[in-house]
């Protein structure tokens, strides 16, 4: 499933091993997935669902919902660097990021790695 969210957080995974790989999209790229693909939409806050809806042109209905994302699943986010306006009709589309997110297990030298640095941070000195 893709997932159109305005944020991203490690509460989000079904499991605490999943690593994020972020891809920068263009806005022409994040319009085209919309229309082209099967996205359901996990934007809590209405006046980003608006805006979203003003950029794309097409209405995105605000749906906040607690995620467990997967390996299949994927994270179309928009986001809004800064704290939204007070009328977000203003929002100045320029200074938007897209990003699509996909999500992996970390490989096994991901987890040795992690488990050596784990290791020396807590030898004694």
């Amino acid at each position: 499933m893709i997932y159109l969210c305005n944020s991203s957080s490690k509460t989000m995974y079904s499991d605490p091993r999943i690593k994020e790989i972020p891809e920068p999209l263009t806005e022409a790229q994040f319009i085209d997935i919309i229309y082209k693909n099967k996205v359901k939409s996990a934007i809590g806050h209405k006046p980003i669902a608006d805006c979203v809806s003003r950029i794309i042109g097409k209405q995105i209905q605000v749906n906040r919902m607690r995620l467990s994302l997967g390996y299949d699943d994927l994270i179309l986010l928009v986001s809004i660097p800064g704290r939204l306006p007070e009328n977000p009709e203003f929002v100045n589309t320029e200074k938007i990021e897209y990003r699509l997110i996909r999500v992996e297990k970390q490989s096994a030298v991901d987890v040795l790695k992690s488990e050596e640095i784990i290791k020396e941070l807590t030898m004694e000195a």
